[in-house]
């Protein structure tokens, strides 16, 4: 099972620019920020950011890698698409999580479906929140033939 996940940590209370984690797993490697307080990212801002990479570079092909640097944050992430597979990179932590294209969009799609509760609660006039609607809505006319 692959799981993609930009998260909080617990009884934190969220604003735009909140600080968090990404995990990225698949049945047999974990990738992941938590940990050292240096990788705490912005997770929505990173989140977009992310989500704008994956669409990059599986649907529109515009790029054959991806850099993944959470914003406000020292972790880094090569994200590279071969044919249907993805392979993600975390240099400082020597792992390479191999994943197809569709168990990448999926994960993805499922992130999304798990934070939208705290999207909800963000200004809606933000620009943060007026980003994450707009690239979530990228994202699931990207791959709505996937999710």
């Amino acid at each position: 099972m692959v799981i993609i996940k930009f998260y909080f940590p617990d009884n934190e209370e969220i604003s735009e620019y909140s600080l968090g984690d990404i995990d990225i797993s698949n049945d047999e490697k974990l990738i992941s920020s938590k940990g050292d307080s240096r990788k705490l990212m912005m997770v929505f801002i990173s989140l977009s950011d992310f989500s704008d990479g994956i669409v990059n570079l599986i649907h529109k092909k515009s790029q054959k890698e991806y850099e993944f640097i959470g914003t406000g944050s020292s972790f880094r992430l090569l994200i590279n698409c071969h044919e249907d597979r993805v392979f993600i990179n975390n240099p400082q932590q020597k792992t390479i999580v191999d994943i197809s294209c569709a168990e990448v969009v999926k994960a993805l799609w499922e992130c999304w479906q798990d934070i939208e509760k705290y999207i909800t609660e963000l200004d809606k006039k933000s620009s943060v929140y007026l980003d994450l609607v707009s690239r979530k809505d990228i994202f699931e006319k990207a791959f709505a033939n996937i999710i």
